[in-house]
């Protein structure tokens, strides 16, 4: 797993604070979120988004895969999936949205996604990815 600056950060003013482990819980609640993944989905013009935020990775991939469940019955409903706070994406998560992208076409629907940071969509490119969807 990519080492996240922010979690660096907080274990270094842990540490040079002096604070004991009993202090800890003050800072735990900054570390939760840092390990959290966030999946917003709303309708919009007869559109549906989906907000990724956080890293998605195998820890989260079945929070994830049971929020977007719903998106695969719909038809004659385009989806664009918002990657704009998405920090990181494992196979598992590539996985989830294959099967999404696969489901969509089967019901004439589109995916789309956007808002890919440069690590998420160098991913897409060395993984084949890039070509099976419509990235704005």
């Amino acid at each position: 797993m990519k080492e996240n600056p922010k979690i660096r950060q907080i274990l270094a003013d842990f540490s040079v604070l002096g604070m004991e482990k009993r202090f800890f819980f003050t800072f735990a609640p900054r570390i939760i979120k840092l390990f959290a993944m966030n999946t917003n989905i709303t309708e919009k013009d007869g559109k549906y988004i989906v907000s990724l935020e956080g890293e998605l990775d195998t820890a989260h991939a079945l929070e994830v895969e049971q929020a977007m469940q719903p998106l695969h019955e719909l038809s004659g409903k385009d989806i664009t999936i918002d990657c704009a706070h998405l920090d990181y994406i494992a196979s598992s998560g590539l996985r989830i949205l294959l099967a999404l992208l696969k489901s969509a076409k089967s019901k004439g629907n589109k995916v789309v996604l956007k808002n890919l940071n440069d690590e998420i969509k160098e991913v897409f490119k060395m993984t084949g990815f890039i070509d099976l969807f419509d990235i704005e």
